[in-house]
């Protein structure tokens, strides 16, 4: 779990998949080819590249709801240590 939470993967391929998401938050979706090129080299296709963004945006979409209608978090804070 310690690992998930800081985004690392001891398997390569769910290693790629990680950086890509983080690459799409941190950089507002303005990926490059070569950032796609690296994903699609370590085993994913065109189908599962969109489906790591939707889930991406997926959870964007969920936490800008939850901030701006200012949710109750009702499950125990966890430290991302």
């Amino acid at each position: 779990m310690e690992l998930a939470q800081r985004g690392v993967s001891n398997d390569l391929k769910v290693q790629a998949a990680l950086d890509f998401a983080k690459k799409l938050v941190t950089q507002h979706g303005q990926v490059s080819r070569d950032d796609i090129g690296l994903v699609k080299k370590a085993g994913f296709s065109d189908a599962e590249l969109a489906e790591i963004l939707a889930h991406v945006a997926l959870n964007i979409f969920t936490n800008y709801t939850n901030v701006a209608f200012d949710v109750e978090v009702d499950f125990p804070k966890v430290s991302l240590s």
